[in-house]
């Protein structure tokens, strides 16, 4: 039998088929010396839409930002071990304020969460996880913290998804009894 011969030629001819890694779009040139950046720049100021480098320390990381989720770049220094978006301390950047629930006392003493017109209310469910932020579409806000539901989901909803702090954590809420 020549099987032998044919199974190399046909190892040889897919070897040549793998994928390759794609080369990573180069920033536009500087239109004038002017312009050109410092050397010192640090990568999160040499980021261009779209672009976060992990070789260069970067990671998109999930934020409450203008009232939605956004993965925002952010830079971790190897040398300090501080984290920095746009050369602003994370934590500064994205705090974790009353537009998460972490700090809030509501959450805290772990309240129901009722929504108008619902014939029930939500109770806490388990322990804070993390959820890809594209599962996930907005559905209002329960004391200033922004409340999401999983895409596609009719209203009212089974399970709410309330941000804990950055990160994409979030605490499910779900649906239990009558009011």
């Amino acid at each position: 039998m020549r099987l032998a011969p044919i199974f190399l030629i046909a190892v040889v001819a897919l070897a040549g088929c793998g994928s390759r890694p794609e080369a990573r779009p180069q920033a536009p040139a500087p239109a004038s010396a002017d312009e050109a950046p410092p050397p010192e720049t640090r990568a999160a100021e040499r980021l261009y839409p779209g672009q976060c480098v992990p070789e260069e320390g970067c990671v998109r990381v999930c934020v409450l930002k203008d009232g939605g989720l956004a993965a925002v770049p952010v830079v971790r220094d190897p040398r300090t071990g501080d984290s920095t978006y746009l050369d602003q301390p994370f934590a500064r950047a994205f705090p974790t304020d009353s537009t998460y629930a972490a700090n809030a006392p509501w959450y805290a003493s772990h309240e129901r969460i009722a929504l108008p017109g619902a014939r029930y209310q939500y109770v806490k469910y388990g322990l804070p996880r993390v959820l890809p932020m594209e599962l996930l579409a907005r559905y209002g806000e329960h004391h200033g913290v922004p409340m999401f539901i999983e895409v596609g989901m009719p209203a009212p909803p089974e399970v709410l998804y309330i941000p804990v702090r950055p990160g994409c954590e979030f605490q499910a809420y779900q649906a239990s009894g009558s009011k």
